[in-house]
């Protein structure tokens, strides 16, 4: 709003848990609902090539009448121990490899959807949530 975005304009998504599911929210939230077709995600610097990924295959999946426009915006990496941001890239280069191996698998929304529910350690009620223990923490 300080560089003049209208508040209105301003959609954040406020009720996932992690990457995957902020694009899936994002989309079915926002995006399918208001018949928007741009977003613009703003994140972490460290956290870009992950969630460039993962937001154009989400917004790619198929029912998608229209492509979305995506563009993207890193903000640096300040105020975070080199100890932590060297564990979190390493996280990331991991995670990426995971999100690029459920990108062949899960090739619709609602297979993300059932995905998110039944398997994922976020989402699903069978699940036990993930705890992170390394020095990647301290970047959450």
């Amino acid at each position: 709003m300080a560089r003049g975005i209208a508040s209105y304009r301003i959609l954040p998504e406020t009720i996932s848990l992690d990457t995957i599911g902020n694009a899936y929210f994002a989309r079915i939230q926002h995006l399918e609902p208001l018949q928007l077709r741009r977003l613009h995600v703003i994140t972490s610097e460290f956290h870009l090539p992950r969630t460039i990924a993962i937001f154009r295959w989400i917004c790619a999946l198929p029912p998608c009448p229209e492509p979305f426009y995506l563009t993207f915006e890193a903000v640096p990496n300040v105020g975070i121990a080199d100890t932590a941001l060297s564990a979190r890239r390493d996280r990331e280069q991991s995670s990426l490899a995971q999100v690029q191996a459920l990108q062949t698998r899960l090739t619709s929304l609602a297979a993300v959807h059932r995905w998110l529910y039944t398997e994922h350690g976020a989402y699903a009620i069978a699940q036990s949530p993930q705890r992170l223990r390394d020095a990647a923490l301290g970047t959450y």
